[in-house]
């Protein structure tokens, strides 16, 4: 493939052909999802990367693309003042407020888990258009078409490993 640096994979194609080498997953690029059918994805067991501007706090940003980076979505957070203790999800749960949609993520950045609002994580990845002028070649391989291979996408990864 070609890779020497994954962290630097600026298309979303590219990652999931890496994912696909590396560990017994299938994986799909899709258009970033609405935060139902990512509840829907994620409650059938999919693992699904985002690539997002990294701010400084590692959070996600604004910045046109010069700081994007790839994390792995791994569980999600509906807040619900009305409810007095936690409680996991059903399977037909519907997000009725994106507003009070969470999700966690890992990112190669930190080795904590991060809990983002995911309206600002979707303004994030919708908004990744250049590449910034400290991430040109040879150090990083951009597609042609820019960022357009990350812009508004996601790579969901189902593990095919059974024996577990």
């Amino acid at each position: 493939m070609g890779i020497k640096h994954p962290d630097r994979i600026t298309s979303a194609e590219w990652l999931r052909e890496l994912a696909c080498a590396l560990f017994p997953v299938e994986a799909e690029v899709l258009e970033l999802p609405s935060s139902n059918k990512l509840v829907s994805l994620m409650m059938s067991g999919c693992a699904v990367m985002v690539p997002y501007d990294c701010d400084k706090n590692h959070e996600p940003a604004l910045r046109n693309g010069h700081g994007a980076h790839w994390a792995v979505l791994v569980g999600f957070l509906i807040v619900d003042v009305n409810l007095e203790t936690l409680q996991h999800a059903s399977c037909d749960v519907v997000v009725s407020d994106d507003n009070v949609f969470y999700v966690f993520a890992y990112h190669g950045k930190s080795k904590h888990m991060a809990l983002w609002s995911y309206s600002g994580l979707q303004q994030s990845c919708s908004q990744l258009y250049e590449s910034g002028p400290n991430r040109q070649p040879p150090e990083y391989v951009i597609p042609e078409d820019g960022l357009t291979q990350l812009r508004g996408k996601c790579v969901c990864l189902r593990n095919t490993n059974t024996d577990s």
